[in-house]
């Protein structure tokens, strides 16, 4: 056997964006193997193990699940010596039931875990803040609040160049840049400093792996075409994340375009949680909302709704802060070939 050191990621949102941070700062010191793409279930994690070899130190695996006995399963391969969890969210609900029938799922990853490993939690997530595993191991958190030991500070927004910030660890704190937009992408980072940290890695290490991390295709990826610039983050969705992105997306000066698709497996409630994406885009000032597919009708329905009340009320704390900015058109189709067919009237330059 190998003499490595394995990191499990998981979570509802943000697995593959926080194993490509954590792959990044880590390749500072060690020779990593990381999890391509997001093989993270039980086939591709098998075959991420498979490509070890003599000259690896550390692997990066992602770990995805969507039932019950999927991460015992995955951590018998795996064997994690650093267990991070992102959050909590309610990505697989229909198959899980529940919040906490998603952290029992995912914390399955603890059972089989090194004796004298480290959990990493997201100490600003509800579920996991406080949660206390059956082996003992004391957590360590990451996040914004102060009360984590790993935390961010003097968060500076550069629009869709992405964030400064002041990075606190519990004997220190530096200063990086993170190259890919969103305040999500703190988190991220925060979460590979915990881990550089628990694998012996100097601040000065930590923050060139936090700033030599750049997107993937289709996550996050910003792509500066002739006449358009694309934020390129359609691989795979959940209410969480497709929020998050129209967040991202609001940072642009120009006119704005979000083109949104079916988020699927999210249980009794997939319809409401579509039509709060929609309302959120409402909110964030989006130009030109195009929603495609039948469950993203909820979503264009919502943000006709949202956009109503709006028009007919007056200002409050929930209209969008560029005063009496709504989207000038809200469109649903049912098949992206319906769309492809009106897309360049829809997306035009400005």
């Amino acid at each position: 056997s190998l003499d490595i050191k394995v990191v499990g990621i998981s979570g509802s949102v943000g697995k593959t964006s926080t194993k490509e941070m954590i792959a990044s700062v880590l390749s500072q010191k060690y020779s990593v193997l990381k999890t391509e793409g997001n093989f993270n279930n039980e086939i591709g994690l098998p075959l991420t193990v498979f490509n070890l070899r003599k000259e690896h130190e550390i692997a990066v695996l992602e770990m995805g699940i969507s039932g019950f006995e999927e991460m015992t399963r995955l951590a018998k391969v795996a064997r994690p010596d650093i267990c991070v969890l992102t959050n909590i969210g309610v990505a697989h609900m229909e198959n899980l039931g529940s919040r906490d029938g998603i952290l029992k799922a995912k914390t399955e990853m603890f059972a089989y875990m090194n004796e004298n490993g480290t959990i990493i939690l997201n100490g600003d997530d509800d579920k996991l803040r406080g949660y206390s595993p059956e082996n003992g191991i004391t957590p360590v958190y990451f996040g914004l609040d102060e009360s984590c030991g790993f935390h961010a500070e003097n968060i500076s927004g550069k629009g869709l160049n992405g964030t400064d910030a002041q990075f606190f660890t519990p004997n220190s704190s530096f200063t990086a840049h993170i190259n890919i937009p969103g305040a999500h992408m703190v988190y991220n980072a925060l979460a590979a400093t915990a881990v550089g940290y628990a694998l012996g890695m100097t601040d000065r290490e930590i923050c060139a792996g936090i700033e030599a991390n750049v997107p993937i295709a289709g996550r996050n990826n910003l792509i500066r075409a002739p006449h358009f610039t694309i934020i390129d983050d359609c691989y795979n969705a959940n209410p969480t994340s497709m929020k998050a992105s129209l967040d991202v997306l609001a940072f642009a000066d120009t006119r704005k375009a979000a083109i949104l698709g079916d988020m699927f497996e999210l249980g009794e409630n997939e319809k409401q949680m579509h039509r709060e994406v929609g309302i959120h885009a409402v909110r964030k000032g989006i130009d030109v909302l195009i929603c495609i597919g039948s469950l993203m009708k909820s979503a264009a329905d919502g943000a006709l709704e949202y956009l109503e009340q709006q028009k007919n009320a007056e200002y409050t704390e929930e209209t969008p802060s560029s005063s009496a900015h709504f989207p000038t058109q809200i469109c649903h189709f049912a098949t992206k070939a319906d769309f492809l067919r009106e897309a360049k009237e829809l997306l035009k330059e400005g």
